[in-house]
């Protein structure tokens, strides 16, 4: 009988916890809303996605908006660009209230459910705070 070398096992299990958050898959067996700032999520769908990142480019004409989310690996963050979509269905919220695109400024920050569709996230709800991150101004008009 051979023994289980226990530093492999741990180890292993560790790559499978950091390789989930790279991903930024917000699934649980439980259905919890913890990661996804309160949507529910259904874990049974293997395509359901969700995480929170600060809007960086918002297109209207392409229905797509480009999201910075920061990646942890170790004490370092490492930006991720997201670029998500939205159609018709797609709910949107500004302070838990609902919105229209025109509400929606760039830097704000936002929690995005949804998912993939023929290789793309489609956002089924998007939720923004109106309050920007510490280091941003709002634009002057």
């Amino acid at each position: 009988m051979s023994k289980i070398d226990w530093r492999h096992v741990i180890v292993g299990s560790m790559m499978g916890v950091v390789g989930l958050s790279i991903v930024g898959c917000a699934e649980s067996s439980t259905g919890t809303r913890e990661a996804t700032g309160g949507m529910a999520m259904r874990s049974v769908d293997p395509e359901s996605r969700a995480f929170k990142g600060t809007i960086i480019s918002l297109r209207p004409t392409t229905s797509m908006m480009m999201i910075s989310k920061d990646e942890k690996v170790g004490d370092q963050k490492i930006p991720n660009v997201v670029q998500v979509k939205w159609d018709a269905q797609t709910q949107f919220y500004l302070d838990n209230q609902p919105t229209t695109l025109d509400k929606i400024e760039q830097y704000m920050n936002v929690t995005v459910a949804g998912r993939m569709k023929d290789g793309e996230m489609v956002a089924t709800e998007a939720r923004f705070s109106s309050l920007l991150p510490a280091n941003v101004r709002r634009a002057q008009n």
